[in-house]
């Protein structure tokens, strides 16, 4: 288990049993709060410690990491511990040893898993039990903890966990059928996970694998991972083998991603381009990219407009966006405007950048004064993609309604204004449109107060990017997240 695992019920976990008993000392519990743990363990050890504060002083050495002195803790005295808390016990030693090394003493603790399915952290107690018994080579009781997983139902972790763990159980006692069904999976989608088990199982594997896998890292900006893996493809890749062009192309990729590397990148790519092996387009865009981000724009603008030529809808989509994106960031809005609009001709209505890109096209139009094709991508925006997000909607409401004003088209423009209201949504432009208005609340009467609606606005958004970009891979990123990091660009425009 990791020891960041549900941390906040981690913490509702222990102070629910350590309160349990009374009152507990509110200097103790300011100190627990405030991460002072060894302060923490000074009041303990100085009072005597009692059945009040035992499992605050687990939770002490839990997160000191003091792993010996949690289990001499725990294991000392069981009448200090009423049997509904059981469970916990059990389950802070079982990690406790884990972490010790001594698995024999883990499975010993895990194995009163079953006990209590009321107890949080029941789920992660049966999967580490399986885990250590795997690794103890007890397959008969791994299999039959397997089988208990399979009766719980689909919304159970154990019950969506079940075909992973019987694959790792199988690898242990049917290697020949795990690895067929492994390279199948493999073949069908790739993932990190069967990627995992067969480089830990069947390595060496075929070049090919370890190219996919390394795409799958790269994804995930696990770039140091991804050349290791590479390396490892590198080792098995002749110069004249055809695979060669896509290691390198890969190798480029990977390079490219990081700060210290890119010119490394771009000496791949000009290599590779001058072979003629590999797509030169696709090249191009990379090395567009490459450029963009060097800040050497005159450069970036030619790979990126040739590589536009492509046939291949991602390298074109690919080139679109950043061509679009570096003039929009250098303000040449005459040029970025048609950008975005072909993007969205290209890509069609549901790419994940569709909505974004009308959006920019409509402000890229709008500052460069060519009104009528603002109002036509505000409209889309409005029409399409605007229900479901109220912020995103009331933004191209306002924009609508600043472009009719500039077509002296006022009546309409009130419509749009009187929608943004409609909506309901206390966001920025909600207060924008009643200081329009005249109708001004008490709490944003000054520009002041609608500037701290903004920071706030864009505090709140960084917040929910800067969480999504640690979350696991699997998880997809929702089209509002994607909203969410557009709207937190719109503050570089005007106040209007």
């Amino acid at each position: 288990m990791k020891a960041s695992k549900g941390l906040m019920l981690l913490m509702l976990a222990f102070y629910a049993v350590g309160f349990l008993f009374g009152e507990t000392n509110s200097n103790l519990r300011e100190l627990i709060i405030r991460q002072k743990f060894d302060d923490a363990i000074g009041i303990i050890k100085n009072t005597g410690g009692n059945e009040k504060t035992l499992w605050q002083l687990a939770y002490c050495y839990f997160k000191k990491g003091e792993h010996s002195k949690l289990i001499d803790l725990l294991e000392k005295d069981n009448s200090r511990v009423p049997d509904e808390l059981l469970p916990y016990k059990y389950w802070l030693l079982g990690y406790a040893y884990g972490k010790k090394g001594n698995k024999i003493k883990s499975i010993d603790a895990y194995s009163f898993w079953m006990s209590d399915t009321t107890f949080p952290f029941f789920e992660d107690c049966g999967l580490a039990y399986f885990d250590y018994l795997v690794e103890e080579k007890r397959y008969n009781q791994a299999d039959s903890v397997l089988k208990i997983f399979q009766k719980f139902g689909l919304a159970s972790r154990l019950k969506r966990s079940a075909p992973i763990k019987e694959l790792e159980l199988f690898v242990k006692t049917k290697p020949d059928t795990a690895k067929k069904i492994l390279l199948s999976l493999f073949d069908k989608k790739p993932a990190k996970w069967v990627y995992q088990l067969l480089e830990a199982n069947f390595s060496p594997l075929k070049p090919e694998y370890y190219l996919s896998a390394a795409y799958l890292y790269y994804r995930s900006k696990q770039f140091a991972i991804a050349e290791n893996i590479l390396h490892k493809c590198e080792k098995r890749v002749k110069g004249s083998s055809p695979l060669w062009a896509e290691l390198s192309y890969a190798k480029a990729l990977v390079w490219g991603a990081q700060i210290s590397k890119r010119h490394k990148a771009i000496k791949e790519l000009e290599k590779l381009l001058k072979s003629g092996l590999y797509d030169s387009l696709k090249c191009r865009v990379a090395l567009g990219q490459i450029y963009r981000s060097l800040g050497e724009r005159d450069k970036a603008i030619l790979e990126l407009s040739e590589a536009m030529q492509s046939n291949d809808l991602a390298t074109k989509k690919t080139a679109i966006w950043n061509l679009a994106e570096l003039y929009r960031q250098s303000s040449m809005w005459d040029k970025c405007a048609p950008l975005f609009a072909q993007y969205w001709n290209v890509a069609g209505r549901d790419d994940e950048l569709a909505d974004n890109a009308v959006l920019w096209a409509g402000l890229s139009y709008y500052l460069a004064g060519v009104y009528d094709s603002a109002l036509t991508y505000f409209s889309t925006i409005i029409d399409q993609y605007g229900r479901g997000y109220e912020a995103f909607e009331q933004t191209a409401l306002w924009w609508k309604a600043k472009t009719l004003m500039r077509l002296e088209r006022y009546n309409e423009a009130y419509c749009a204004l009187d929608s943004i209201l409609s909506i309901g949504a206390r966001n920025y432009y909600f207060y924008r449109t009643k200081m329009f208005y005249g109708l001004f609340d008490s709490s944003y009467t000054k520009v002041e107060g609608l500037e701290r609606l903004w920071k706030r606005t864009i505090q709140k958004i960084d917040s929910l990017i800067f969480s999504q970009r640690f979350s696991e891979e699997e998880l997809i990123e929702n089209n509002n997240l994607k909203r969410a990091r557009f709207f937190s660009e719109m503050g570089i425009l005007d106040w209007g």
